[in-house]
């Protein structure tokens, strides 16, 4: 009899973030590239796993944007941040490596919302999708 023992991760993370509403004036003098700061929002990926105190989390847009997430709207982007650093999300997958002896459980990203261009009128609802998976290491 034989049996291979795996380490294996499940992730918990909301369906939906929801920014809180931003002025068009917001965006007023604002340059290609320049963060929305004020309206951010964060949200926790929380990890549990079993047989391995590492793991990886990967990030995967189906579009992006410079090195962010392409929304619905051309006008704004979305680029998540990790501590201080920005997710580069240009190849439209990134990663992060995690050790819960280390790091905990919990890892707090933050969107932010960023100009996209200024050429159109910054006014509706703007969608932008990510998906990410969690992997014992």
């Amino acid at each position: 009899i034989k049996a291979t023992v795996l380490a294996g991760c499940s992730l918990d993370a909301p369906d939906t973030v929801s920014l809180n509403d931003i002025p068009s004036s917001a965006f007023n003098g604002k340059l290609t590239g320049e963060d929305l700061t004020a309206y951010s929002k964060t949200f926790n990926l929380t990890a549990t796993c079993s047989g391995t105190d590492k793991y990886k989390y990967t990030f995967q847009v189906k579009e992006a944007d410079a090195s962010c997430i392409k929304t619905d709207a051309d006008f704004m982007r979305y680029c998540l941040k990790f501590n201080d650093d920005y997710l580069d999300l240009s190849s439209t997958t990134a990663t992060l490596e995690r050790d819960n002896t280390k790091d905990g459980n919990v890892t707090t990203i933050t969107v932010v919302p960023q100009v996209a261009s200024t050429s159109s009128n910054p006014v509706g609802d703007v969608n932008g999708q990510i998906t990410v998976t969690i992997e014992p290491m």
